[in-house]
């Protein structure tokens, strides 16, 4: 923690490197700054990026911000990324989800957004139904959920982890 406002992340070894590259990359990318956590000064070879801090999320916290149970988000998002990656998630069964919940994630601007965050940016699902990959911070007076963890993406997963 650098103050009330920030925090600093440091890389420890070659994957936190490709990871802090990554959200320093997306960090600065405005499309997607209502989900993502910003990032406000990083080392130029990303041995550190100085975040936005954020309040941990819980299962409630996350339910009543953004509407859907964690759950139900997480399933969401596991259907989707076997839809749209079949290569990548191969034989994997979709879960059963009430197909209302479904239609209204499309509806509501953060997981709307957080599923084409993931099939736009090639974001692996598991990483994203980890309750502890998102965070609480202060938007323009409102408490806001954001993800404070997105430094995982399918090629570093490559590189690194499998």
């Amino acid at each position: 923690m650098i103050d009330d406002t920030k925090v600093l992340k440091l890389a420890k070894n070659q994957k936190g490197l490709a990871q802090n590259e990554v959200e320093i990359q997306w960090g600065q990318d405005s499309y997607f700054g209502s989900i993502l956590a910003h990032t406000f000064m990083y080392d130029p070879n990303d041995l550190w990026v100085e975040m936005e801090l954020a309040r941990k999320v819980t299962p409630d916290i996350f339910e009543q911000l953004v509407g859907f149970t964690f759950y139900d988000y997480c399933n969401v998002l596991r259907n989707y990324a076997i839809t749209t990656n079949p290569q990548r998630y191969g034989k994997r069964f979709k879960v059963e989800v009430e197909p209302e919940i479904e239609e209204a994630m499309w509806e509501e601007e953060f997981t709307y957004d957080m599923l084409n965050f993931m099939g736009g940016y090639d974001v692996p699902f598991g990483d994203l139904c980890k309750l502890n990959t998102y965070g609480l911070v202060n938007r323009n007076g409102q408490n806001t959920i954001v993800m404070i963890d997105y430094g995982l993406n399918n090629n570093v997963w490559d590189d690194y982890y499998s």
